[in-house]
Formats: structure tokens, C-alpha cells, sequence
């Protein structure tokens, strides 16, 4: 259920269970691997439902939060629930190094206002809380009033039209309509609109808020003017109305209307919010609700520009409260604040930016946030600590006394010490006294970790400061103590200890052949350049000026980088920099068998991605959700900016964008859009497909294909215009995205049938009923473009098209049921797979099957697919005996996707393997896939029946993984498995991960070097539900116990946003490229 805004007000629309009974469906699954409480005192602080109240047969979700982080394994709370009309999984995980899990709380219908408590328990704490269940409303679904029409934007009903109001079935006080949305919004007023006829007329009524609050209503108008009702805004994830007085016989609404105040900036938060220079840390500004269709600018300012720059603005999207940014802060000396700020709707919100010279290598320096700060005494109640002696603020009483260190009634014997983690090199300090005139220090002495001691004083009273120089000492740590002093309290108002520079800038580089790497070190005498130990380096390494620009040789490798101080030869610094030749990811999961490996992966391995090494670098915003996997490109020439890596993100806003994929900013390169409001082109609303599998807009969801022999992107795109509904086929120039060959061009086409939908003896493709979600194939020259359906509304068929690259003529189509229903093509999100011999692979789902019997239908089937005389045609298939069973239970054969094998040894070297939401698991031989056997599935090379948690929500989505004889795969409620291909065979039992995920849609990646290095990745999106955040999980590919990296790893440094189904990570030259649902971010090493 979704909110969406529509002109100047809020308006709320669901699509199903919230106004009637809704069944139950699934099975719970108990995790095979349990991880016992430690003995310690983490323990289950709290659990809380919401929303706190549901319509029987709606489900809620449960949040458990441990006291402290799971441990290693992560940690399962035990769950309980004592009224079987509220069902909870046995258990939910708390992943390793997090302190909450959410849980869903499925619902059965009740006929009586129910109440259920959910229990938890973990570490010998419990925890528990109340969800309420109310009985159904009721919608008059024969005459077209449903609870959702209340919603449509249009002010109507009886005696006009009818379809345009909720009608209840003969009910009067007690009837109620709620709508309930993914995430919080802020609401301040509602207008409602009683049915028009004079019959019906509600007297009174209550609205009711998922914050608990309730405002009564009085009577409706009859005459459709509405009733307007105000409020002080409330931030809420629900509304309902209930009637509790009215005449006629069947109440209801003509329109219900929810507005949210006026739109305004709420915060705007930086991260980190101290830094060293050169060092960018992100903003994020929130508006207090979603931005309108065409987006909100706010306007951004510095007030320390020349330390702190900011672009003019930054646009949050359509339909998103958020929005990053990057703050630049060049090389400085001397500690600096700045405030940024922005601006819109008449609101400023602020942050402050502490910003400090780079301290390297040790943790010894201005603003040592890493170091540990001791004092013979402080004024803890005032605030003056000892840590504010290092905060980079020069200040104190009488200015602001909560920015310096004071002690509690000392003056000589008075000393402050801070201590680093690791050892690090100084040459100077600069004290600052207290400024009031009252606390002079007159003299002190530096005691250094290497028993030397330098004397200092006496301190300037006038807060100059006095700057103390010394022969670089490699130390852990420095105290000043005082030995004489006046006043009543001494202290400090800053204690800045400065590094002699060892480092070189950037500490990590990645390159590809056309690129050069500006490097920089820090030292005051003249620097000497080597690479690899060789004085400006050669051709070989790469070559390396006397300015530190560095070029790189033709051939791929990892090198050092070394700065030498020609007066100091003791005083060195050193970077990583590797040299890349992967050419880019041009299809979804890699290539068109579909195995999801990168073999050109030097620079990730197991021995760096760790949460110490590997983190998240960048958050570029977007327009939309982003379904499509991004594709990189290596070495593109954008015209009059030279060489670029690019990566490509696609929007369900239709939006292309193509980001520099080494130096992202939040401006990309360039981005096209396919949608005009203004000439009424505009993405497709799910109420106008009837379906809310993706919300709240469809545009772009299958995953483009990179054509590198011609450099241009295709994407298909759907578009509402003008009440008329449009697939398209693009062809894109990578350098600018303009259209290239006279496209875009319209998707259509039909076959001679009588299947579902049919007239006169054919079936035409209906663009609103059909969705593209698999990712398109380019195969010798032709796209190829599969579709199925949005959540199952009928009339919907397979379908196939084919069109030429080079002219974007449309060369063959094909349906999969021509002569029945359904038979969707949707896998998903996987791509259409190829081998290469250029046949084409698809999977089904469910639907009609006959081809056993010479019909031309193939439900729930793999379809081995080739174009023959303008005809795509189905050289041959494999339907599972057991197909109608599953077309009946809706275990589509075809959620899965199609991997096809490298040749293997033994009888069958041509293999192919899939996975439905049944979860057995397939290896089939593509030089005969085995048809159906009605009699069992033996004819097949292999079958393994319950391979995989199936049923429900669990099963296979999407392809599973292959690299070096091993493929992976994860169904929802399972764990990732491994299968060992030995002999052409897959070794069982599998190799079993760790890590248990509810939803289990995403099919991993691998990155690799060849044969070593080899790493697992994979997105986990359990929260897509409720909006939360995606987590990316790296994995030993050569052993899934080994957990390399979690983004849940180092707090929220590394926290991506909210999470997107069927996603699939990009590893490519070093990073990894995940898409979220309003922004692409980016992880690598850490610089």
C-alpha cells in the first residue's frame, strides 16, 4: 500500500486487503542453523508491531532490538504470538554486528474486534506487545464502489457515476474505511466527501491515526462540497474514518482527501560532521514530505566557501523526502568550522563542519577522534572536558565555555595526555590558553611517549596561541603538564598537535588505461616520485612526474606508489594504485549465459574487503526505484570531457543517467528522461495496472543490454500518454543519450490465436497489461524483449519481441500462449539467457500447457527459442510433470531464470540449470531439454526436489550464480547454497552459508581473478517491505561461512538506502554499485 501526491494535496491509494478479508498464504520456515544467547549481558530490550491495528487478513510487521550487537553467527529471537488470528515465524535473525530484525505478523480474518499478543525472547529477556484485529468493512464490489475509488482523485458517485464512490454493502454506523502506507508521512488536514445521492448521509463519524489520536467529525454535506477537517500536523503511517452516525442504507464516500502541510526542508544532516581536509563527507536534505512529480530544488549554501563548497541546490525527486549531496573541503593547515545550509519552502535548517589538517600516519592531531584524551581533572558538569581541548574550536568563557578543557581547581600539577591507537610522527604543537582573563598558564613542559621532554610557556592570554617546535618524534602519545600558573581553574582552550606528513593522497587509486592519477604528499621539502621502487617509474609500471601525476602502463596490475622526502630520505610515504582492463558489465548478471561472474576483478579480493578496508564511498540520488541492475563502461569519451568510466542507472521515473563511475558527484554526466507532464507523458500509476508489485510508479524496470560494438544502450521503457499506454524501444548514444536510429520506437505486434484477450482469430500485445521485466539479450545483433504481467491481471499472455540493433526494425514475435492464458515471462528480473550457438532461453510461468499434446501453449515451461525465417520458434522445451500442479498452487516455474552452464564433462556437456518457487533445482541438457513426462521428471539429467525452501513468498527468484564449477543460489527463507558441479553432475548435499534471509529475491554476483580471489556478493532486501535498507553482504566464494563484509558492519558509515527487490549488485574495477529506491550507491576501498 502506497501514499502518493497528486496537485497541491496528499492522497493516499491501496489496491487490496485493507477494505476486505484478504487469505493467508505460506508457510513458516525455521532456520537450520540456531546461534544460542552468549553468556553476556546482550539481551531482547524491546519488540514493537506496527501498525498497532489491522483490518483482519493484513499483516504487520514486528521489529525486535537486541541491547547491544548480535554476535558472530547473529542472534534468534524466539517468537511467540498466544491467538492463532496473529501468526509470527518460530524465530527471526538478528544479523551480526546489528541490534534489530523486523519480522512479519501474518493475520487471519475475524469477525469480532481480536486481540493478540506477540511475544520475544532472547538472552533471557522478553519482550512483548499488543496487536489489535478488526473485522472487515465492506465494499459493494458488483456495482464497481470499491474502498479504492474513494481514492481516485475524482469527486463522484450515484445518481452520477457510480464507479467513481465507495459504497459499503448495507451497512451504516460502524462502517470505516483506512488506507496505509510503506512509510511515515505528515498530514494536517482531510476533506471528505459524502456519496451524492440524498439517501445516504453520514452524521458523524472519527477519524483515527496510527499514532493513537482520534478527531471526531460532524456531519457530511450532501451537496458534495466535502467536509473540511484541520488538525495539528501528525506524523502517521495510517488513517481511518469510521462511521458512528448516519441514515440511509449503504454509506460510504465520494472521495477521501488527505493533505499534507506545506512542503518545507525538515533537516539537513552531514555525515561525518568532522573531517579531515580533503575528505567529502555527504549531506542529506530531508523534506517534512515526499517532493512533487517534478521534483523540489533546495537551495544550498556555505559560510565558509574557500573550506567548504556546496553546489547552488540539490533536487529531491519526485516522490522521495530526500536528497544527497557532497561537500568539497580542499587541503587546509589550520582547523576550520562551516555551517552549511538550505533552503526550501521558506524553511533553513543548518549543520556545522568541523574540518582539520590530514594527520598521518599515526592518530596523533588537531581533532584526534580516534586518539584518548585523559586529564588530572575536569568540570564535567559545566562541559568544559578534557576532549575539547581537541575539537578543532578555539573558544571558551567567556565565549563558549563548552569548547575548551578546564580542571576543577588546579593550576600547576594540572596536565592533559592524549594517546593514539598506533604510532604516529609529530614536529610541532600549538597551545592555547584559556581566553578568560582570569587563568594564565606561565609555564609547562611536553613529555613525550619516547621519555623526552620539551618545556613550553609561558601561553598568550590573548587566545593567539603558542606554537611549540620540536625535532620529528615518532611517539603514541603527548601530554603538557603545567608547572606554574595563575587563576583559579587552568586549562585548555585547544591542544593542536601536528603530524610531520608520512602520507600520500589518495591512499588507494584504481585506474584503467586511459586514465592518470593525481597524487599528492604533504611534505615541506622536495618530494622524490617512484613506482614500484623505480625513481618516476617506466613504461612497464607506469610512469609517475616529478608533480606526482602518475600514467599508466598498457597492461593491467596492482603497484606502489612512493613519495620520498629528498632532505628526510627516513621520511617516506606510500599508495596502492591498481591498473584495470575489465571493459565494463554490459548485460544483466554479467553475459548472456547469465552466471553473474566478473574474472576480471583485480583490485577486490578476500584479503581487503573487510569493514577496516571497504566501505561505502558515495550516495548518488535518482529520480526512482531502481530495478535495473547499473552496467559499467569503461573508457567512454564524453564529448569536451574527455575519458570517463561510466555507470548507467535506470529509474521506474524513466530516467537514464550515466554517472562518472570513479569521481561521483551527485551530478551525472548526463541524463535523458522519457516522460513530458507537460504534454501529459508520465510514468504509470498502479492503480491504472491494478497492481501494486511495484510502487508507486512503473517506467524502466528490466535491465538495459550495451551494445560495444556500436556504443549504444538499449532500454525499454513503459510510459502512460494521454490515457494511452506505451512500451518503447530505445536506442541510446553513450556519450550524450540522444536517440539514435530514428527510435524510439513502439512495441507491438500480434499472432494468430484464440487465447485469452483475442478478437478475430488474434492476440495483440496490450501494453498496460504486460511488464518488462527481464533484462533485455543483444545477440548477434538483435535485442531481444520478454514480458509477462503486472501481479497477475488478466487478460495476459508470454511474449517475445525481436528487433534489429542497427535499425530498430522489429524482426519476429512470439507468445507463449497464443491459444490460452497466461504463461508470463518475467524470471524475476533475470535476463533473457543465451548459447553459442545463438539459441535463446526463456522460463514461464504460470499458465496454460498443451504443447504436450501438439497445442501451442507452454505454461510453466523453458522454452529453447531461435529466429527462422522471421519466426521466433520453439525448437524445443522442457515442462516439469508436476505443471499443473503448480500453475494451480501459483508456483510459477519461471520466478527462476535460466543460467546456461560453460560445457562440462561427461555424456551431457551442453547444460542449463533453473529454480521455481518450488525450489527443486534443474540441470537440463540443452541438446535435449527432455519435453514433459507426465510420469516423473527422469528423463532430465538431474533433479534435486527440495533444494531449496519453497512455497509462498519462499523459493527461487531470478538466475542462480556460477564461477569455477560452483553454483549458488538463495531462495526467500533459506540459506545461500552452494552446488558443486562434479562430472557434469551437481554434488548433495550443497555447501551452506551462514546467513539466513526472509526474502531471498536477489541473485548473487561473483567477482573474481580467474580462478582466485573469488568473492560472493549479494544484496539483502528483506526490508523492501517496510522501506528499510538494502544490506550488502561479500562473501569467500571458496567457503560461505566466511563472511568478508557487511554493510551492517561499521554502524551507519555504510548504510545504504531503502531496499529494492530482485536487485543484483555491479562489482566492477574495484567497486560495487548497488541500486536502491532513490539512489545508486557506491562502496570500494576506503581512501
Amino acid at each position: 500500500m502506497n501514499w502518493r501526491a497528486v496537485g497541491a494535496h496528499l492522497l493516499f491509494y491501496s489496491f487490496c486487503a485493507f477494505l476486505f478479508v484478504a487469505g493467508l498464504a505460506g508457510t513458516l520456515v525455521e532456520p537450520v542453523t540456531r546461534v544460542p544467547a552468549p553468556a553476556s549481558v546482550i539481551s531482547l530490550s524491546s519488540l514493537t508491531v506496527n501498525p498497532t491495528s489491522v483490518n483482519g487478513g493484513i499483516p504487520s510487521i514486528g521489529t525486535v532490538v537486541l541491547s547491544s550487537a548480535a554476535p558472530v553467527g547473529g542472534a534468534q529471537v524466539v517468537l511467540s504470538s498466544n491467538n492463532p488470528a496473529a501468526g509470527v515465524p518460530s524465530d527471526v535473525t538478528v544479523p551480526a554486528g546489528s541490534n534489530s530484525a523486523n519480522f512479519t505478523v501474518s493475520t487471519a480474518p475475524v469477525s469480532a474486534p481480536t486481540v493478540a499478543t506477540i511475544s520475544g525472547s532472547y538472552g533471557g529477556g522478553t519482550q512483548s506487545a499488543p496487536l489489535d484485529g478488526t473485522p472487515p468493512a465492506s465494499q459493494n464490489t458488483a456495482t464497481g464502489q470499491l474502498g479504492i475509488k474513494a481514492f481516485d482523485g475524482i469527486i463522484d458517485g450515484s445518481p452520477g457515476d457510480p464507479t467513481k464512490e465507495w459504497a459499503s454493502s448495507g451497512q451504516l454506523a460502524g462502517a470505516w474505511i483506512q488506507v496505509t502506507g510503506p512509510r511515515p508521512v505528515i498530514i494536517s488536514k482531510v476533506i471528505l466527501n459524502d456519496r451524492p445521492n440524498l439517501q445516504d448521509n453520514v452524521l458523524s463519524g472519527t477519524l483515527s491515526f496510527s499514532d493513537a489520536s482520534n478527531v471526531p467529525v460532524s456531519p457530511l454535506p450532501n451537496d458534495g462540497s466535502g467536509l473540511l477537517v484541520t488538525f495539528p500536523p501528525k506524523t502517521i503511517t495510517w488513517i481511518r474514518f469510521t462511521v458512528t452516525s448516519a441514515v440511509g442504507s449503504n454509506i460510504g464516500l465520494a472521495e477521501f482527501q488527505v493533505f499534507a502541510p506545506p512542503l518545507a526542508l525538515s533537516s539537513l544532516t552531514l555525515s561525518p560532521t568532522s573531517v579531515l581536509a580533503g575528505y567529502p563527507p555527504t549531506g542529506v536534505a530531508t523534506l517534512n514530505n515526499p517532493a512533487p512529480p517534478g521534483g523540489a530544488d533546495v537551495v544550498l549554501s556555505s559560510s565558509n566557501p574557500l573550506v567548504a563548497s556546496v553546489t547552488q541546490s540539490v533536487k529531491v525527486f519526485g516522490g522521495n523526502t530526500s536528497a544527497s549531496f557532497g561537500v568539497s573541503t580542499p587541503l587546509l593547515t589550520a582547523p576550520t568550522r562551516a555551517t552549511i545550509s538550505g533552503s526550501y519552502g521558506g524553511v533553513t535548517q543548518s549543520a556545522t563542519l568541523d574540518i582539520t589538517p590530514p594527520v598521518a600516519p599515526g592518530d596523533l592531531g588537531p581533532c584526534a577522534t580516534s586518539a584518548n584524551v585523559t586529564v588530572s581533572s575536569q568540570n564535567i558538569a559545566t562541559g568544559q572536558q578534557g576532549i575539547k581541548a581537541f575539537d578543532g574550536i578555539i573558544d571558551g568563557s567567556p565565549g563558549d565555555p563548552t569548547k575548551e578543557w578546564a580542571t576543577l581547581g588546579q593550576l600547576a600539577g594540572a596536565w592533559i595526555q592524549l594517546t593514539g591507537s598506533r604510532p604516529g610522527t609529530i614536529s610541532k604543537v600549538i597551545l592555547n590558553d584559556r581566553p578568560n582573563l582570569q587563568d594564565n598558564v606561565l609555564s609547562g613542559a611536553l613529555s613525550f611517549s619516547d621519555g623526552s621532554i620539551v618545556p613550553a610557556g609561558p601561553l598568550p592570554n590573548d587566545g593567539t596561541g603558542l606554537l611549540v617546535t620540536f625535532p620529528p618524534k615518532t611517539v603514541t602519545w603527548v601530554r603538557f603538564t603545567v608547572t606554574s600558573a595563575v587563576g583559579s581553574n587552568i586549562g585548555l582552550a585547544e591542544f593542536q598537535v601536528f603530524a610531520t606528513s608520512t602520507a600520500v593522497s589518495p591512499r588507494v587509486a584504481v585506474v584503467t588505461f586511459t586514465q592518470t592519477q593525481q597524487f599528492q604528499a604533504d611534505f615541506a621539502s622536495k618530494i622524490v616520485w617512484s613506482v614500484d621502487g623505480i625513481a618516476g617509474g617506466n613504461s612497464a609500471v607506469g610512469t609517475i612526474s616529478p608533480t606526482g601525476l602518475y600514467t599508466p602502463p598498457s597492461s593491467a596490475g596492482a603497484h606502489t606508489v612512493q613519495a620520498g622526502n629528498a632532505d628526510q630520505p627516513s621520511q617516506v610515504a606510500t599508495a596502492r594504485l591498481y591498473v584495470t582492463d575489465y571493459p565494463g558489465l554490459f548485460t544483466q548478471h554479467n553475459d548472456n549465459a547469465r552466471t553473474g561472474q566478473n574474472l576480471q576483478e583485480t583490485v577486490l579480493t578476500p584479503d581487503n574487503v573487510n569493514s577496516t578496508q571497504f566501505g561505502k564511498l558515495s550516495t548518488l540520488p535518482v529520480d526512482g526505484n531502481v530495478y535495473a541492475q547499473p552496467l559499467y563502461v569503461e573508457n567512454v569519451l564524453i564529448p569536451e570531457r574527455g575519458y570517463h568510466n561510466i555507470v548507467f542507472v535506470a529509474t521506474e521515473h524513466d530516467s537514464v543517467y550515466a554517472f562518472d563511475a570513479d569521481n561521483p558527484g551527485p551530478v551525472p554526466l548526463w541524463r535523458t528522461t522519457f516522460i513530458d507532464p507537460a504534454a501529459g507523458i508520465t510514468t504509470v500509476s498502479p492503480i491504472d495496472v491494478n497492481a501494486d508489485n511495484i510502487y508507486p510508479e512503473i517506467g524502466i524496470t528490466s535491465t538495459p543490454v550495451f551494445d560495444p560494438a556500436n556504443r549504444t544502450l538499449y532500454v525499454a521503457s513503459k510510459t502512460k500518454e494521454n490515457g494511452n499506454y506505451f512500451h518503447r524501444l530505445h536506442a541510446l548514444d553513450i556519450t550524450t543519450g540522444a536517440e539514435k536510429y530514428g527510435g524510439p520506437v513502439v512495441i507491438q505486434g500480434s499472432v494468430l490465436g484464440t487465447g485469452d484477450g483475442s478478437s478475430g482469430g488474434e492476440v495483440a500485445f496490450d501494453a498496460l497489461k504486460h511488464l518488462n521485466r527481464p533484462g533485455l539479450l543483444l545477440l548477434n545483433g538483435v535485442v531481444y524483449i520478454a514480458f509477462g504481467s503486472h501481479d497477475d491481471n488478466d487478460p495476459y499472455h508470454g511474449w517475445v519481441f525481436a528487433y534489429d540493433g542497427s535499425t530498430l526494425q522489429q524482426i519476429a514475435v512470439f507468445n507463449a500462449t497464443p491459444n490460452g492464458s497466461r504463461a508470463g515471462i518475467w524470471q524475476g528480473g533475470s535476463g533473457i539467457a543465451s548459447d553459442a550457438l545463438g539459441n535463446v532461453y526463456v522460463a514461464t510461468g504460470n499458465g496454460t500447457f498443451d504443447a504436450n499434446v501438439g497445442g501451442l501453449d507452454y505454461g510453466d515451461s523453458v522454452l529453447k527459442l531461435k529466429i527462422q525465417n522471421g519466426t521466433l520458434t520453439v525448437l524445443d522445451y522442457f515442462t516439469p510433470a508436476d505443471q499443473d500442479s503448480l500453475n494451480a498452487a501459483d508456483l510459477d516455474f519461471g520466478s527462476g531464470g535460466p543460467l546456461v552452464l560453460p560445457d562440462q564433462p561427461g555424456p551431457y556437456p551442453h547444460l542449463l540449470t533453473i529454480a521455481g518457487k518450488k525450489g527443486t533445482l534443474y540441470l537440463l541438457n540443452r541438446d535435449n531439454l527432455g519435453r514433459f513426462n507426465a510420469g516423473g521428471d527422469s528423463q532430465v539429467v538431474q533433479f534435486v526436489s527440495g533444494a531449496f525452501t519453497g512455497g509462498g513468498d519462499a523459493g527461487v527468484f531470478g538466475s542462480a550464480t556460477y564461477w569455477n564449477s560452483q553454483v549458488y543460489c538463495q531462495a526467500g527463507k533459506d540459506l545461500m547454497k552452494d552446488f558443486p558441479l562434479v562430472g557434469g553432475l551437481f554434488s548433495t548435499p550443497p555447501i551452506v552459508g551462514t546467513d539466513w534471509f526472509q526474502f531471498g529475491r536477489d541473485p548473487a554476483s561473483v567477482s573474481a581473478n580467474g580462478s582466485a580471489g573469488a568473492i560472493l556478493w549479494v544484496l539483502q532486501t528483506d526490508n523492501f517491505v517496510w522501506g528499510g535498507p538494502v544490506a550488502l553482504h561479500a562473501y569467500d566464494a571458496t567457503n560461505l561461512s566466511r563472511i568478508l563484509y557487511t554493510s551492517q558492519q561499521a554502524g551507519s558509515r555504510d548504510v545504504a538506502g531503502p531496499a529494492v527487490k530482485f536487485s543484483v549488485p555491479t562489482v566492477a574495477n574495484g567497486k560495487v554499485f548497488v541500486g536502491t529506491q532513490n539512489a545508486l550507491i557506491v562502496y570500494g576501498l576506503l581512501p
